[in-house]
């Protein structure tokens, strides 16, 4: 027996329980008899009405001719299950429609929510904008023209909510295909999570599963045209602009690639990967006899990444994060002898080391073969590793105070009002070397060490999508 408490006639129909407009309903506890069968109908039940005719609520149409409060009862669980009644000989005023929703595409299937939490994307982006202003009154300084803008924490979020929806059909066997026409696409209340009067399901192949990416990457290009402008279209951030380029590309290699890309981290994120970067490739390889692999993805940052040079000069943060620091006698606090670097072992990225005798060839010839390889590899330096690690552990300190004298005059005045936190160091992080973390999490997918790196296990799906 299941039993429902129905509210008074008025709070239900808006009018009194004795009217001419239909029959008195009454104010009662129902009991709802539970029947056999209803196999069509997971977790629903058939219900009976007052003359016993069984029907099934699974957004059907049906024709009852109920009496009393049993009419109520079949009124509210018709709206709960979507479905719709039709009462003959009472007036249309008792009849329920189906409710308007919005939908989003979760790993366990679409999940629908009331069209009441469905949020324009315009109202959400004016709220909450995809890009924001570089500012110019903060430990950046002199800001490029041609490159004024940052992602914004909720932009990122945004954009990787529009590769969800593809990466997750993609799993289920679905293309996705059109979900993102004019007008169908909208932000889920309280979440910056995007959702779907209707997705469009189709069948998956080559063709449709590139497609799913390139539409979300041209909604998002179009979405950031209204928000920001033209001109904004024509300066994005570097690494959102190359993301943008991937999304556009014909063939989809690998849709991680495109889901965990750098450029979408939170703060929280880009931090864990600036520090593990350096522990792993710095530290932990060299020492467990992985130098080789260590130096590999050292180089491939670098390759990546060659503008550092003539950028931190002109930062004193980053020239005081980047300058050689000397190694500190622990007992006296005297500077200790550190020997030059060897370009006779690769395998150790920073050349000052041996490192395990298994990772060097006893064979002559085959040493002297790889000499020259060996001595180009020496000479690859770590500068920039060490300058990200060591400015996202040490960002706020007493001794960078006195550095704040060194900005501009609207800095200066900023930071008297605002001291400047960790926040502003990812900041200038970003802004100056945009590449570095979405390079980084490559290095070590291209060279094996992903699963080490553990970016699946910090950047989690929102739990959202497991609903």
């Amino acid at each position: 027996m299941y039993f429902a408490s129905i509210p008074s006639t008025a709070e239900l129909w808006g009018y009194g329980a004795s009217t001419a407009r239909g029959p008195p309903l009454a104010s009662a506890s129902i009991e709802f008899l539970s029947l056999a069968g209803g196999a069509d109908l997971p977790r629903h039940r058939r219900i009976d009405d007052s003359a016993g005719l069984p029907t099934r609520l699974c957004g059907q149409t049906v024709d009852l001719q109920p009496k009393g409060a049993k009419m109520c009862a079949l009124a509210l669980l018709a709206s709960k299950y979507k479905s719709k009644i039709n009462f003959p000989g009472v007036p249309r005023l008792f009849s329920t429609t189906t409710h308007e929703t919005c939908e989003i595409r979760t790993f366990y299937g679409t999940r629908k929510y009331d069209a009441k939490r469905f949020v324009p994307l315009l109202e959400h982006c004016r709220r909450y904008p995809i890009l924001n202003r570089v500012p110019n009154n903060r430990l950046i300084g002199a800001v490029d023209p041609e490159n004024p803008f940052l992602t914004s924490e909720s932009g990122r979020f945004l954009s990787r909510s529009a590769l969800m929806l593809p990466f997750i059909s993609h799993l289920h066997g679905k293309s996705v295909v059109g979900s993102f026409s004019e007008g169908n696409v909208g932000v889920l209340r309280g979440t910056s999570a995007l959702c779907f009067k209707k997705i469009c399901f189709g069948d998956l192949n080559s063709d449709t599963r590139a497609a799913g990416y390139q539409e979300s990457g041209a909604f998002l290009k179009e979405l950031i045209k209204r928000v920001h402008g033209d001109w904004a279209l024509d300066h994005l951030p570097p690494d959102l602009f190359s993301l943008l380029g991937k999304l556009e590309a014909n063939t989809v290699i690998d849709e991680e690639d495109l889901l965990y890309d750098g450029c979408l981290c939170p703060n929280l994120i880009r931090a864990y990967v600036q520090f593990e970067t350096w522990r792993l490739a710095r530290k932990e390889f060299p020492a467990i006899g992985k130098g080789e692999k260590a130096l590999k993805i050292l180089e491939y940052i670098h390759s990546e990444c060659t503008n550092y040079k003539s950028l931190c000069p002109n930062n004193m943060f980053l020239n005081s994060w980047g300058a050689p620091k000397p190694y500190m006698n622990p007992l006296n606090k005297t500077p200790l002898a550190v020997p030059s670097p060897s370009a006779s072992n690769p395998a150790s990225p920073t050349g000052g080391n041996k490192g395990p005798k298994n990772n060097m060839k006893k064979t002559k010839t085959k040493k002297n073969k790889n000499k020259n390889k060996n001595k180009n590899r020496g000479s690859v330096r770590p500068k920039l590793v060490d300058l990200v690690r060591h400015a996202t552990v040490h960002s706020v300190e007493m001794r960078l105070m006195k550095l704040i004298s060194t900005l501009s005059p609207e800095a200066i005045q900023s930071m008297k009002k605002n001291p400047y936190t960790f926040s502003d160091v990812m900041t200038l992080l970003h802004y100056t070397f945009p590449h570095y973390v979405p390079t980084a999490i490559r290095a070590f997918k291209k060279h094996r060490a992903g699963k080490k790196f553990g970016i699946k296990k910090v950047w989690k799906i929102p739990s959202l999508y497991y609903s």
